[in-house]
């Protein structure tokens, strides 16, 4: 197993021999402190063949990714634990991540994630300041799986139930119609079949995308409308938008101020 380089550091700091060199290292003559810094390396390669079987705050999980929700977890969707503002779904069929694989892969069922923070992987309820959980008491159970030192309990977790936008909204029909129904006509194989044609017939069936686009935009919109929801609360309910899917399959969408939609390859700008 590859050790966190944050915990192997982490480790070695709180030796007490690595401790007291660095308190002693002001007042030590050279050829003391040669001998000190070798010493320093042999703790240091201690703590990398050993880690301690117990959490020790260092951050490397956290910043890693966010994690997935279980049933059990429900109670903690609340505004003083995990907001629902926090939360996006990852619908079946999405591609994907995972700490636990390498590379891409797609959903075979719905997952309820609290959000990673923008341009990083690390989980929003994270402090990098002070490597500490803002909802420690009350973190999800997949948190309280991970390890550093041993992935295997955190990776039980990929293999179980996961919590649905079912489990908390089950008991409004209408809304869970036109979830639905989203689900139907704007699903990211339809994209991905959209954009596959697109790409085969030189940009002839653009406007196939653009519909598909727009519908998505529309169900949004509307819903917001509808069930008064906070505009945040809409990756919960219906996932990452086909605007910012589209940019996994080499395309990105450019809107005028007019609403006009134009979609571009990811390389090229507008003149």
């Amino acid at each position: 197993m590859k050790l966190p380089f944050a915990r192997i550091t982490y480790q070695a700091e709180h030796n007490a021999a690595v401790q007291e060199v660095f308190a002693k290292w002001p007042e030590m003559d050279h050829a003391r402190r040669t001998e000190a810094f070798e010493n320093l390396l042999d703790y240091t390669k201690q703590s990398a063949r050993y880690i301690d079987p117990v959490c020790v705050g260092c951050g490397v999980c956290c910043r890693k990714t966010s994690p997935t929700l279980m049933p059990e977890d429900i109670d903690l969707i609340r505004p003083d634990a995990v907001a629902k503002e926090s939360l996006v779904v990852l619908r079946a069929g999405e591609v994907v991540r995972s700490p636990f694989r390498p590379g891409l892969y797609k959903l075979e069922q719905e997952r309820i994630k609290i959000r990673e923070k923008p341009d990083s992987r690390a989980c929003i309820l994270f402090d990098e300041q002070t490597n500490r959980c803002s909802i420690y008491t009350d973190r999800p159970t997949q948190c309280r799986a991970q390890a550093c030192w041993d992935p295997e309990p955190a990776e039980e977790c990929e293999h179980q139930l996961h919590l649905t936008r079912k489990d908390l909204f089950g008991q409004i029909e209408s809304l869970m119609a036109i979830v639905e129904e989203h689900d139907r006509r704007c699903s990211f194989d339809l994209l991905e079949s959209a954009i596959c044609e697109l790409t085969g017939n030189q940009g002839q069936s653009v406007e196939k995308v653009i519909d598909l686009l727009a519908f998505d935009e529309h169900v949004r919109t509307f819903t917001t409308e509808r069930f008064e929801l906070l505009a945040s609360c809409l990756e919960l309910l219906f996932g990452r938008s086909l605007s910012q899917l589209v940019r996994l399959l080499g395309f990105r969408v450019e809107s005028s101020e007019d609403g006009t939609r134009t979609l571009l390859p990811l390389q090229s700008s507008r003149p």
